[in-house]
């Protein structure tokens, strides 16, 4: 593929995307505002899309163009896009930003071999989005770092509204639609946790009360995460769901989707948002290297009782200090 143009593979990724050539020129037709000639001569390249035209097509099906301009250059640099940790503007979240990450992700859950597969150092967004007030905390400590709204001073003052509720419910059912999946915790997960939270009350920015109501989302979330455990499938659609608990610190946290020729790898980097590749050489090698984390790890879901039940109560000691 080197020393092609990147209109060439652009083309190439495209097309490897949507075989129907009539299909795809009725999308960018739509998404261009244009007429179906004026994109077939581009599929042809009797002309080149513009910068502004390959932009709007990279942005819509999440092809990066940085991977793509890779494959033109005399080396072979891999590379990650940084998502920049912005999904506000000055009038608050911008909630059709968090509605396209999802479309993006539908690709992933559909296939037959759809899997998802994940080393965590934090509590990432698999786990506290079907609990509000540990939503509600994770945007409060993500508010703090990277935004300057009045929203996000205190905790008090952080809102999950309506829509917000509704995005987090899709996202938590789309998880669940994956045929399989595995998270190999950091068992400091929770202790660090709820040293955050004990630090954020101890300098007043949340109060005794809000403090109790994370103490008792946590209680639910391990009581909830057990028994999932227990049983090793998602209860609401069967698919099959492994836990690990790591016998070593994981200090980032690394997650891969794959499904078909459909990758993508994530380093989390922000509290909210992430650094991510969709290049499939690094997305298998990821792969690869999540899994081996499995070998240092004891696996506490369907077998493992005395295992689960003991990381389990431990969990519950530390939760009982808030």
């Amino acid at each position: 593929m080197k020393n092609k143009k990147l209109n060439t593979i652009f083309l190439e990724t495209l097309n490897k995307r949507f075989p129907n050539r009539s299909e795809l020129a009725d999308i960018l037709a739509d998404l261009l505002d244009t007429d179906k000639t004026s994109i077939y001569r581009r599929l042809r390249e009797d002309v080149r899309f513009s910068v502004d035209e390959l932009g709007s097509i990279a942005k819509r099906f999440a092809i990066s163009l940085d991977e793509l301009i890779d494959n033109v250059r005399e080396r072979d640099y891999k590379t990650m896009k940084l998502e920049m940790p912005f999904i506000t503007d000055e009038n608050g979240i911008i909630y059709d930003l968090l509605e396209e990450q999802l479309f993006c992700s539908e690709k992933f859950v559909n296939g037959e071999d759809s899997e998802l597969g994940a080393a965590l150092g934090i509590l990432n967004r698999a786990f506290f989005i079907h609990y509000d007030q540990l939503a509600r905390f994770f945007l409060f400590k993500w508010g703090r770092y990277y935004t300057d709204l009045n929203d996000f001073k205190r905790f008090e003052t952080v809102e999950i509204n309506d829509r917000f509720k509704a995005l987090q419910r899709i996202e938590g059912e789309s998880l669940q639609r994956f045929k399989n999946t595995f998270y190999i915790w950091d068992i400091r997960i929770i202790p660090n946790l709820v040293r955050d939270i004990k630090y954020y009350e101890s300098i007043d920015l949340i109060n005794s009360t809000d403090t109790q109501l994370l103490r008792d989302d946590l209680f639910q979330l391990l009581d909830d995460l057990e028994a999932q455990v227990a049983q090793g499938r998602y209860q609401e659609t069967g698919n099959h769901f492994e836990f690990y608990t790591a016998s070593m610190n994981i200090h980032t946290t690394h997650t891969y989707m794959h499904s078909g020729d459909h990758w993508v790898y994530f380093l989390n980097a922000f509290v909210v948002r992430s650094m991510y590749t969709v290049d499939p050489l690094v997305c298998a090698r990821m792969k690869n290297w999540i899994n081996t984390q499995k070998a240092s790890s004891v696996l506490i879901s369907e077998s493992g009782e005395k295992e689960r039940l003991q990381f389990f109560n431990k969990q519950r000691q530390v939760v009982e200090m808030l």
